[in-house]
């Protein structure tokens, strides 16, 4: 539930970039961290600190987030 809300909240959020080239860079940076954040151990230093890079990295280029899903 944890990892799922955390990857709605990008699909739902609103980006900018300056153009096609600058989103497809940012998105492939992503895509990589994510691989990354994929292989690392639930909870490890190396899963946390990957996830704090993956916020960072969306925090640059978030114009508004969405509402989050509800927590049943």
């Amino acid at each position: 539930k944890y990892i799922f809300d955390f990857i709605y909240g990008i699909l739902t959020a609103e980006f900018e970039f300056e153009d096609k080239e600058k989103a497809l860079e940012f998105f492939q940076k992503l895509r990589q961290e994510f691989r990354g954040w994929n292989s690392a151990a639930w909870d490890s230093a190396v899963f946390k600190k990957t996830e704090k890079d993956i916020t960072s990295l969306l925090e640059s280029k978030i114009i508004r987030k969405s509402e989050t899903v509800d927590k049943d």
